[in-house]
């Protein structure tokens, strides 16, 4: 199940700037799997979720997807190694752990964390960086790893041009990924909120939206 903006997103900072939305998975225990987080533009929501997703993956083994709408949006994430993906949380030096992280040309994301000693360690598989827009290339996939599915700018700027039925692209990557696993956390990133965004209306005797949400 889903649980509406109003319910569950409350504003919380670092250093009265940034967003801490560590709260929000207290619901996690109550079956809560998709976590919708809207808010001004540099306030920490991609970083927080980045961090989320690599804390998973780096002490728990829990592979994670993001998304982005479209895929010039996310070629520019793979420029250099994927380097303007991950950038921030590097220069904050978030974990204790010492790691690397390449994303190579077809998305795929890899990892290795350093231990104590120098000696060259390979790579692993962290998961994948794929555009909404391309997701009738998954098909035939197996993502039974993928733990953690994050959907960043889920909804449109103003003035932006979406191709295809957006809400219905969103639900088939979903249902690709997830198939029956009852344990995928589903996390949505945006900076504004457009009531008529298809991917966040629900059923209302006022309005006669109809719910789109999987």
């Amino acid at each position: 199940p889903s649980r509406g903006l109003g319910d569950v997103y409350k504003r919380q900072k670092y250093d009265n700037i940034y967003l801490n939305a560590n709260h929000l998975f207290s619901y996690y225990s109550g079956g809560y799997r998709i976590f919708i987080i809207v808010g001004a533009r540099g306030r920490g929501k991609s970083f927080w979720a980045k961090r989320y997703c690599l804390k998973r993956l780096f002490r728990q083994k829990k592979k994670f997807t993001w998304i982005r709408p479209t895929e010039s949006a996310v070629d520019t994430l793979k420029e250099f190694d994927g380097y303007k993906f991950y950038e921030d949380i590097v220069n904050a030096n978030t974990f204790n752990e010492r790691y690397d992280i390449k994303i190579s040309g077809d998305g795929t994301i890899n990892y290795k964390l350093f231990g104590d000693s120098e000696e060259d360690i390979p790579f692993e598989h962290a998961g994948y960086l794929m555009a909404l827009s391309t997701f009738h290339k998954l098909k035939g996939n197996t993502f039974t790893e993928i733990k953690t599915i994050v959907f960043d700018e889920f909804i449109p700027e103003v003035g932006e041009v979406v191709r295809g039925d957006r809400a219905r692209q969103f639900v088939n990557t979903v249902e690709t990924i997830c198939r029956l696993s009852k344990d995928t956390v589903i996390i949505m990133l945006a900076n504004a909120l457009d009531k008529g965004c298809l991917l966040y209306t629900s059923p209302s005797p006022r309005d006669g939206l109809v719910s789109r949400m999987p």
